[in-house]
């Protein structure tokens, strides 16, 4: 089974979630600007709330901006690219204010686009008329937001699902802010024996031995569907996640202790992923140490 991790990179302050999105707050300022902009003395910067829903790709920015060199022109969310590099618009906010001011917009991000924000790929730039490419910028990132996608299958699965030559499969995205707790998974499945009767989160339990429900996601379909859920992890179920101790199982009438399953993260990972956390832990200190200078 192929995970990727996705480890987020601090911008500013603390991420805060609910069931519906995560939210990222995040400061702009001239420095992460490409092409470099031309200031002349002026000290530009802005701060920026992003609300996104991890299902259904929904998304709402708003911010603010002060002491920019001229009039703000224009102001988006681009994307896909990483820090030091540049992309195209994906799409544009209403503006108010001359030099200083305000701008906020919202949209549905198509798959692509929600996983190149979920990954860091995304920035928001307000574009000035002394600085057409950019005066200030943000990328849309977290270090506290780890994003897992998984493969499910039925070799995973205790006791061994009765297929009867059935080839059932399932992928997986699960969100999950380490500050609070909250998370939220998506997925599909298709070639499965019978209709699925329910889909969960279970825990604590490592790949080769079987848990509980932690909570239940809500399914559409029959042997080809999707299913999706939200809930705050306790201290315990959190902790259990980042050592490997949760996964996901999809149930059938055919076969009712689970047909595909898929460990949260699969074993291998598990080790990395402690190693990950300790990293982003050590550059949020170094970052925060260096702003205090």
């Amino acid at each position: 089974m192929q995970i990727r991790l996705l480890y987020l990179t601090v911008v500013l302050g603390y991420l805060t979630s609910s069931a519906s999105a995560i939210d990222f707050n995040v400061a702009l300022d001239s420095s992460q600007s490409v092409p470099a902009p031309s200031l002349g003395g002026s000290t530009p910067s802005g701060s920026a709330t992003v609300a996104v829903n991890t299902i259904t790709g929904d998304i709402s920015i708003a911010g603010d901006y002060t002491g920019m060199t001229s009039n703000v022109a224009a102001s988006h969310l681009h994307g896909l690219a990483g820090a030091g590099e540049t992309a195209g618009v994906i799409f544009g906010f209403n503006v108010t204010g001359g030099d200083s001011g305000t701008f906020t917009g919202s949209s549905t991000l198509d798959p692509g686009n929600l996983a190149g924000l979920l990954s860091g790929q995304t920035y928001i730039n307000v574009h000035t008329a002394n600085n057409g490419s950019g005066e200030i910028r943000a990328q849309v990132v977290d270090s506290d937001v780890l994003v897992f996608n998984l493969n499910a299958g039925p070799n995973q699965e205790l006791p061994a699902p009765t297929l009867n030559g059935a080839t059932p499969s399932g992928q997986a995205t699960v969100v999950v802010d380490t500050s609070t707790g909250a998370i939220e998974v998506s997925g599909t499945y298709s070639g499965m024996t019978s209709n699925v009767a329910a889909a969960h989160l279970h825990g604590l339990a490592g790949p080769d031995s079987t848990a509980s429900v932690i909570f239940g996601f809500d399914v559409t379909g029959g042997t080809d569907g999707s299913f999706s859920g939200s809930s705050i992890l306790s201290s315990d179920h959190l902790n259990g996640l980042l050592s490997g101790q949760t996964y996901i199982n999809i149930h059938t009438a055919q076969n009712g202790p689970g047909e595909i399953r898929a460990q949260v993260p699969e074993p291998s990972s598990a080790a990395l992923l402690l190693i990950g956390l300790a990293m982003c832990t050590r550059f949020v200190q170094s970052q925060r140490k260096s702003k205090s200078h």
